[in-house]
């Protein structure tokens, strides 16, 4: 599917007995040739699911806004099987009402920002405290490209979540195995480390976030730009490394492997 449109794929319950565990299968979205401002690129999504269970198996995501956003509080533990995402503007998962739901065997290179959960208004403040994102065997590259503050080309957080939970709700834990990732330069905003918020205390915390057997590929200047999880064995920090074969490009980086 080649289209302008700003949301090409829009699947909505019906009523609460219908559209459960709906499964898209296969197939490309894309957006060859539009350019935007990131403005516009803002106001749409690739594909919008409603209802729980939903899954997306397969499907290839191309010069998009968001590319998949799980919307509502019925959206429920969605998964992402199998799926590549490139030049994705925005979000490349949104999960704005904090439901769990899992990525595993995908390819998300080019992102704006990765994943996010960060509610915006209306309807309340959702909690995530008792769900749980995970990552399994993906690969997730930040892609600077046009930003709405700060100098472009720029990008976001691998990770945008909810830095306040009385103003943006709690965000769901984390659970990352067996998974790269890969930042060329800091980001313009949010963080690109495992992600933290202010507790009703006024204290800064980390989510709570359980890892084995991941590699942060860092090719900017510098440390990396955010907290990593200690490793639970010998980790190894700045080796050079081969770029992985699904990044063809690149010869050397660096990488620190944490979590394992």
């Amino acid at each position: 599917l080649a289209s302008a449109s700003d949301y090409p794929v829009f699947i909505r319950e019906v009523d609460r007995t219908t559209r459960r565990e709906l499964c898209f299968v296969g197939g490309s979205i894309t957006g060859a040739g539009i350019s935007r401002t990131w403005a516009r690129w803002h106001k749409s999504t690739a594909m919008v699911a409603y209802g729980p269970g939903f899954t997306v198996v397969g499907t290839r995501f191309d010069n998009q806004g968001d590319g998949i956003d799980f919307e509502g509080v019925r959206a429920t533990d969605w998964r992402i099987d199998g799926v590549e995402m490139t030049n994705i503007h925005d979000d490349c998962v949104e999960n704005d009402e904090m439901n769990t739901g899992l990525i595993t065997d995908s390819l998300f290179d080019g992102c704006h920002s990765g994943i996010s959960a960060a509610s915006w208004g209306g309807g309340g403040l959702p909690d995530g405290t008792d769900n749980t994102i995970t990552i399994d065997r993906t690969l997730i590259r930040m892609q600077p490209m046009e930003v709405y503050k700060g100098t472009s080309p720029g990008h976001g957080g691998l990770f945008k979540f909810s830095l306040d939970p009385s103003i943006q709700g709690r965000a769901p834990s984390l659970v990352i195995r067996n998974s790269i990732f890969r930042v060329d330069q800091p980001p313009n905003y949010s963080d690109v480390g495992i992600p933290s918020y202010v507790n009703e205390a006024g204290v800064r915390v980390r989510y709570p976030i359980e890892c084995e057997n991941n590699t942060m590929v860092w090719l900017g200047t510098g440390p990396f730009p955010g907290w990593l999880p200690p490793a639970s064995s010998s980790p190894r920090k700045s080796r050079p490394i081969s770029r992985p074969s699904a990044w063809p490009g690149t010869r050397r980086g660096r990488s620190s492997k944490r979590g394992t």
